[in-house]
């Protein structure tokens, strides 16, 4: 594990969500596991989001831009979220909106191909 990870908030904190999503073509975006975090960050149930697409938990316009992100990633290759931390928004499950802070890792798996996985920490204003 690098350096950066070792210390990170998000990876650590007892409020975050881990998120498994699918790197294969022909499924990518879908969510295959997530942790018990889940629930307390976006209001959803492991189950409501297995299967679905990891946009169900971005506000719409980011939703559409992931998605072309997503398709411009198989096309060209070039990765310029991964391995860092950054701020971005989320939405509850109720609608609102919430700030965040993500890291996300590519890690491939022999069997079900690859993966990304997203440790995500709420921000809390204080």
């Amino acid at each position: 594990m690098d350096e950066h990870a070792k210390s990170s908030d998000v990876l650590f904190s007892e409020d975050n969500s881990i998120i498994h999503v699918s790197g294969n073509k022909e499924s990518v975006g879908k969510i295959l596991k997530t942790s018990q975090g889940l629930s307390k960050v976006f209001g959803y149930s492991k189950t409501e989001v297995i299967g679905h697409s990891v946009n169900i938990l971005m506000p719409a316009l980011f939703a559409r831009k992931h998605t072309e992100f997503l398709e411009r990633f198989f096309k060209t290759g070039r990765q310029i979220i991964f391995y860092e931390e950054r701020n971005l928004f989320a939405t509850h499950r109720n609608g609102h909106c919430f700030s965040m802070k993500i890291l996300v890792k590519q890690m491939p798996n022999l069997l079900e191909g690859i993966q990304y996985v997203g440790m995500i920490k709420p921000i809390v204003s204080e």
